[in-house]
């Protein structure tokens, strides 16, 4: 099975039983997410791979992070992920790229990324809850960093920490591409914010 098939198969699989788990029917979901039936139908059966804002608002229906979809469920106390077999959130036409890599257990849903970013592109981060970390530690070329105007360039061997709730832009000034792990904590107040006691109840099918 192609990567990506994978990926499908494992966003349907997530979403599926989490649905089930919230005790949510096809069409109450599709409802709260804002699509069709028919096409969370598709996503649910592997058969289609859903756009980033389609599986965000599918999320947001859960309650849970966007990167809980894309996680295999697998038994054991390790677990091993290859970057490159991650899915790809977000990329530009220059060859840049985010891999999110893993995330955490519940409640905690931090995540680990990987990303690479091509001479001249750059990433405009949206503004964050109030308390998130954002970790980097770049591990080939350099990466500037700005964060409320002020720009930091990180070498390779270089980490920073920011504490997002403003947004931030990182950017590949230099003449050769940027490699960097991130790990994105969400601040502990936004943890766990779906319990089965807040579940709506209706009929699943």
């Amino acid at each position: 099975m192609k990567s990506r098939d994978r990926i499908a198969a494992t966003v349907g699989s997530n979403i599926r039983r989490l649905r089930l788990d919230r005790s949510l029917t096809l069409a109450g979901l599709a409802e709260q997410a804002g699509t069709s039936v028919r096409t969370l139908v598709e996503i649910e059966s592997g058969r289609a791979n859903a756009s980033l804002a389609t599986l965000g608002a599918i999320a947001d229906a859960l309650a849970v992070d966007f990167g809980r979809l894309t996680q295999p469920q697998e038994p054991g106390a390790v677990r091993t992920v290859r970057a490159a077999d991650a899915p790809v959130a977000w990329s530009d036409d220059r060859g840049s790229e985010a891999r999110l890599v893993l995330v955490s257990r519940e409640p905690q849903s931090a995540e680990l990324w990987h990303w690479l970013l091509k001479p001249g592109s750059r990433y405009q981060a949206k503004p964050d809850p109030d308390g998130t970390d954002v970790l980097i530690m770049v591990t080939r070329g350099t990466l500037a960093m700005t964060v409320d105007g002020q720009t930091s360039h990180l070498a390779a061997g270089t980490a920073g920490h920011i504490v997002s709730g403003t947004g931030y832009v990182l950017a590949n000034p230099a003449r050769a591409e940027a490699a960097f792990v991130l790990v994105h904590i969400p601040p502990a107040a936004a943890r766990g914010r779906y319990t089965r006691a807040a579940a709506k109840p209706s009929n699943a099918s």
